[in-house]
């Protein structure tokens, strides 16, 4: 079985743990399960369970999303994966975790540059065995003719440019053609 999705499986096993006894917290069932047996929740202010319990008044209004990628992001992560089996692929990274501003001393000028990638991610990111990134995918359906959407591109390219890892764009519309030896060869190129 692969790493990656073994790593998957264990924290998904972890989420629904975790979410399980938050449950039962919040419904007042407040129990924890030791070595196989139940056992009230300790008073003690240090105990995991009481301390979450006491910090979260309320029920925070978050899910997990259905997916986290669509149709056509789907179809090139599957693409990418065939064309590049052994790669470390990552999709939805932000793009302040992959690039960084460096070598400027003022902060309001730091900050100036690093509001320009803060709200951005990357729709694929290829890094190479220890992790580094290496190539940036990015998937452009149609709204990425509107203008404010080309001058969002256009900033990203620049920024990871600067970084010196390059950018490989691919239209949507490109997929219903686009074989693994012709994405290696733009990835390549």
């Amino acid at each position: 079985m692969d790493n990656k999705l073994i790593s998957v499986i264990i924290r998904t096993i972890i989420t629904i743990i975790i979410s399980k006894k938050w449950r039962k917290i919040r419904q007042g069932k407040t129990t924890k399960t030791t070595g196989g047996r139940e056992e009230p929740v300790s008073e003690n202010k240090n105990d995991v369970w009481t301390a979450w319990e006491e910090s979260e008044e309320e029920i925070w209004p978050y899910q997990a999303k259905r997916q986290m990628l669509n149709f056509s992001e789907r179809r090139l992560y599957e693409l990418l994966q065939a064309t590049l089996p052994k790669s470390f692929l990552m999709t939805q990274v932000a793009l302040n975790q992959v690039i960084q501003v460096e070598g400027i001393r003022d902060y309001g000028t730091k900050m100036s540059y690093f509001g320009k990638i803060s709200q951005k991610s990357l729709d694929f990111l290829i890094c190479d065995k220890n992790a580094k990134p290496i190539i940036a995918i990015e998937l452009d359906g149609p709204h990425h003719e509107r203008e404010n959407q080309k001058k969002a591109d256009r900033t990203k390219d620049l920024a990871l440019a600067a970084a010196g890892i390059k950018v490989v764009r691919i239209k949507a519309w490109e997929l219903d053609t686009l074989t693994p030896k012709e994405l290696l060869k733009r990835l390549t190129a």
